[in-house]
């Protein structure tokens, strides 16, 4: 028993079925899919509403919006992610929520579906890439791995 475990632990990377990362990119697209709805729901019902005081004057409250359902999306995210049984899944969490920060933003001159299909894809690819990163069994070596994965990601969503 002793030599499965040593013999486990010598690895460099965890190890990752083919059905986890077929629940992860699932889950991550399950979770755009969230974000998306949050965002819209926050800024059409909630935020424009409170903010804009129902005058039907031309208020943008997207970022904002946009923010508060990534956060909340990121916590049903974390919940699923342990379900899952992933390994580090809140470094997974708080890698993909920064990665995505802003998304809203972006995406705002799309269209509504575009802005779904944008969200479901993106989350679903951060949050993959973020878990096959985090693998490493090292902690300082992830931490060094997704940190500049993390800044070209905002680099590219910003230029």
């Amino acid at each position: 028993m002793d030599e499965a475990v040593q013999a486990d632990q010598s690895t460099a990377l965890v190890d990752m079925s083919i059905r986890q990362v077929i629940q992860v990119v699932i889950w991550g697209m399950l979770v755009g899919l969230l974000a998306w709805g949050f965002t819209f729901f926050l800024e059409q019902v909630v935020l424009k509403a409170i903010m804009c005081g129902g005058t039907g004057v031309n208020c943008s409250v997207g970022m904002l919006a946009g923010i508060w359902g990534g956060l909340g999306a990121a916590c049903v995210a974390l919940f699923g992610l342990v379900r899952l049984r992933i390994f580090r899944p809140l470094l997974v969490v708080i890698a993909a929520t920064i990665s995505l920060w802003g998304l809203a933003g972006v995406v705002d001159a799309l269209p509504v579906y575009s802005v779904g299909i944008a969200y479901v894809l993106l989350y679903g690819a951060a949050y993959i890439a973020f878990t096959w990163i985090v693998r490493v069994r090292l902690f300082w070596l992830a931490i060094c791995l997704l940190l500049p994965v993390c800044v070209v990601v905002r680099l590219l969503l910003n230029s």
